[in-house]
């Protein structure tokens, strides 16, 4: 048998078809290495993302977000050089369990809350339970509490047209450190009356600040307040004792038309009324990481106590 002559078109044809499968596999390898590549990166998006979990506006501003109960306010200095979070107005992180939103400074003016007292880096706030878009600086929390729940009892004395109202704040003596005891309120604050007209005594509040010899409380603040009074009692707007079975019967009773009582003491637990609960103050806790000890200490100590004080509402008509 003779040998098969290979034609020069033929050897042409084949020389051809081998670049082309040599270019095809080629553009192949890079297209697949493109592919890796590419995979690599979304990949590594993706793991950056679920680590750092930045916020955006967009995911802020969408209806089926929900506002963390806590905000840290932070420099964006940490993160800035991030890839993902280039953009974002912070990010979540979980502490203690309790979901926390680390919220850039240059956005703490552009998301519709308010910070109260101001809004400030390095500041931890905590929601008010009563207004989803106020949040208040966890340092001044507690007394600012102790505050408005005073200022609404004495506006519920003066709407009803009492004569006399008298709060004090018992301490649970265990958690006293000394006998230095603060009750967290402004004594030279005037009481806000609204528009009406006051013929009161006094101005404003008084407070008292005195020791017990009880084994188990110890008084932390006296409060007196007094009023000219009347018999055109008025329906008080409340917050914080605005489900108080106590305070709603104190009211329907002088308001039913008839002016019926005249006297009445009324014991609060504060722990009814919590400025937050032990989970998220556990979570802030742990957020002081860098805070001074004093100021540390100072936050549980009046977790604590808010925890186990008692308020007496005693007024009179």
């Amino acid at each position: 048998m003779g040998e098969k002559k290979i034609t020069k078109e033929k050897f042409t044809n084949l020389v051809n078809k081998a670049t082309e499968f040599g270019k095809k596999t080629v553009a192949d390898i890079q297209q697949s290495q493109k592919e890796q590549k590419e995979k690599r990166l979304v990949e590594k998006r993706e793991k950056d993302i679920k680590k750092f979990k930045p916020l955006f506006e967009a995911d802020y501003t969408d209806p089926k977000f929900n506002i963390p109960n806590v905000i840290h306010i932070v420099d964006d200095a940490d993160r800035r050089d991030i890839e993902v979070c280039e953009g974002a107005i912070g990010w979540l992180e979980r502490q203690n369990d309790v979901e926390v939103l680390k919220l850039y400074d240059e956005w703490m003016n552009k998301i519709g809350i308010t910070f109260v007292p101001v809004a400030k880096c390095d500041s931890i706030y905590c929601i008010d339970p009563y207004d989803k878009r106020r949040f208040i600086d966890v340092e001044d929390a507690f007394d600012r509490t102790t505050r408005e729940k005073i200022s609404e009892l004495e506006r519920v004395a003066y709407s009803l047209g009492a004569k006399r109202c008298r709060i004090e704040i018992m301490e649970d003596k265990s958690m006293s450190d000394s006998t230095k005891v603060t009750a967290g309120v402004d004594v030279k604050a005037p009481v806000d009356l609204g528009n009406k007209k006051s013929d009161s005594v006094t101005a404003g509040t008084s407070i008292e600040n005195e020791n017990s010899t009880s084994q188990r409380n110890q008084r932390s603040g006296k409060n007196w307040t007094y009023f000219e009074g009347n018999n055109v009692p008025s329906v008080p707007e409340l917050k914080w004792f605005k489900y108080d079975d106590n305070i709603k019967g104190l009211i329907d009773m002088r308001c039913s038309g008839n002016n019926g009582i005249k006297y009445k003491v009324i014991e609060f637990k504060c722990s009814q009324s919590a400025t937050m609960s032990a989970k998220t103050a556990t979570a802030v806790n742990g957020l002081m990481g860098g805070a001074k000890i004093g100021i540390k200490s100072s936050f549980q100590k009046k977790h604590t106590q808010e925890l186990t004080n008692t308020l007496i509402y005693e007024i009179e008509f």
